[in-house]
């Protein structure tokens, strides 16, 4: 029934194109201003983001492979215009690697335009020079968005200054899929530049299932001064992982949610953070530096690091439930809840949670007095009795064991799908049951995504019972400029589903 499903509703996405004349256009390294965007003359890349006469709401651009460069200081600049019921769509062709190059531009690609779907392009800067004199950043911005209705699919950003960007200017925007790793530069003073930088005012944006890793300072962050807002985010099943980890590891915020004039309307469910339990670096921090009002945190795993997770400053209604927290030896607590001055836990419901603990002091429960924290650390029994939560969680003194293994569907490409895997066993093998993504009979890949060009570590034809995938053996790519950090396998991993082969579906397809 769901394949059936599944094809009449492209049937009746691609019926609904073809009568309201939606066109395919066509971009190759070897285009011109003088081409027509056909297969046979494409444009170049910036003739097609100026949208030509040609280009309406509704179309598809196809960016053939290879890698495009521009002499223009600021990158390549989209000027393209779709409509929020007919987005103009900008897709790899047939699961080509199309790549942009950001080498001495101020831009890999900048966005400005309006209701646009950015769909399976790479971004990086091979520029090998990443140490600064000073904090100045030494390579482009990767993907920065500044109109409203756009939405970055299944990238790769990589080497960058910074991965992803969308500020006030970008409302209703959605960030899906993507991956973002090995963004930043090394200043005199610290490393600098993020995976993803977000602020919002209104609408909403959408940061989902996305792999963001290694960057040089934070993984996710979601920040601004007194003058900016951070209002309406959904943030959800995203996997974060050893943020500052080159050129030696300096773990940082994977996730930071702070600051801002105003900060309400964010729900932060089914993410899955990992920094090494042995470390005494790194952690999430959800809410910090300012009051914020109401956060929801639901169905995340927090791994590793000085303390896997801090909630900070937030007024309320607070949601902290079934989550799972896990503190190594070397963590100085296992979780830290900071109330500002006149905040209270009235409207906080924090229960049904799994904690694993083997942190120095526990919880931390604590308010903010002259800008400082002041309270107390606890054991799991005195944090329950003080604030009256955790009734019905779990609460273990001991490491975790065996495996625990994530899939999650990719909503744009049929038999997409990205796993995530805490190998607490580690286990040389872990097997995981695709069912949710594949039928019998489809051939597919599985790429790391700490390699994701590297060769596939497993491939096959699903048969219908848990795909092996390898925890040993695997080799990471390599940051421009610096050695590669270690990988985060065995005992944690990262993968990408795919079909073996090039997609050749329509790109007016709807999500799945």
């Amino acid at each position: 029934m769901t394949s059936i499903r599944l094809f009449l509703l492209a049937l009746a996405f691609l019926s609904f194109a073809i009568l309201t004349g939606a066109a395919d256009h066509y971009v190759a390294t070897s285009g011109s201003a003088q081409g027509n965007g056909s297969l046979e003359h494409p444009w170049d890349l910036q003739t097609a983001l100026d949208q030509p006469a040609s280009v309406k709401p509704g179309d598809t651009i196809w960016v053939r492979g290879g890698t495009y460069h521009t002499s223009t200081i600021a990158g390549f600049v989209n000027k393209l215009n779709g409509t929020a019921s007919k987005p103009i769509i900008v897709r790899n062709y047939n699961g080509e690697r199309a790549s942009i190059d950001g080498h001495g531009t101020d831009f890999g690609l900048a966005i400005y335009g309006s209701y646009t779907w950015f769909w399976g392009l790479e971004v990086l800067d091979s520029t090998t020079l990443r140490i600064s004199t000073g904090t100045a950043r030494t390579n482009a911005v990767g993907v920065g968005v500044y109109g409203p209705g756009i939405k970055c699919i299944n990238m790769v950003v990589h080497d960058t200054t910074q991965g992803f960007s969308g500020y006030n200017a970008s409302p209703d925007s959605e960030y899906y899929g993507n991956l973002s790793y090995y963004n930043g530069f090394v200043g005199t003073d610290r490393n600098h530049g993020h995976g993803m930088y977000f602020q919002n005012n209104t609408g909403t944006k959408v940061v989902a299932d996305n792999f963001v890793g290694d960057n040089a300072d934070e993984g996710i962050q979601i920040y601004g001064s007194g003058n900016a807002n951070l209002n309406g985010f959904r943030i959800t099943g995203n996997t974060v992982y050893n943020n500052d980890s080159w050129p030696t590891p300096h773990y940082q915020y994977n996730v930071v949610i702070g600051g801002g004039r105003t900060r309400r309307d964010i729900e932060y469910m089914e993410n899955y953070s990992y920094l090494p339990p042995a470390a005494a670096s790194g952690l999430v921090m959800l809410g910090a530096y300012s009051p914020g009002e109401d956060i929801k945190i639901q169905d995340n795993v927090f791994v590793g690091g000085e303390q896997p997770v801090v909630v900070s400053e937030q007024a309320g209604p607070v949601s902290f439930t079934g989550n799972t927290v896990y503190g190594g030896k070397t963590a100085l607590r296992l979780l830290s809840l900071i109330l500002d001055t006149g905040e209270s836990l009235s409207s906080y419901a924090w229960d049904n949670n799994t904690y694993y603990d083997l942190s120095s002091y526990h919880f931390y429960e604590g308010t903010l007095k002259n800008g400082s924290p002041s309270g107390i650390n606890q054991p799991f029994a005195d944090w329950q009795a003080s604030t009256h939560f955790d009734a019905h969680s779990k609460y273990n003194a001991t490491a975790p064991k065996g495996t625990w293994v994530y899939v999650r569907r990719n909503r744009y490409e049929a038999k997409r799908a990205n796993i995530t895997i805490y190998n607490w066993s580690l286990s040389a093998k872990v097997p995981v049951d695709l069912s949710s993504v594949l039928r019998a009979g489809d051939n597919f890949v599985i790429q790391d995504a700490q390699n994701f060009y590297g060769p596939p570590v497993a491939r096959g034809t699903y048969t219908g019972t848990p795909v092996i995938v390898p925890m040993i053996g695997l080799v990471k790519a390599t940051p421009v400029g610096f050695a590669a950090p270690a990988h985060t396998a065995p005992e944690f991993g990262t993968f990408v589903v795919l079909p073996a082969g090039p997609p050749r579906t329509s790109p007016r397809k709807s999500p799945q």
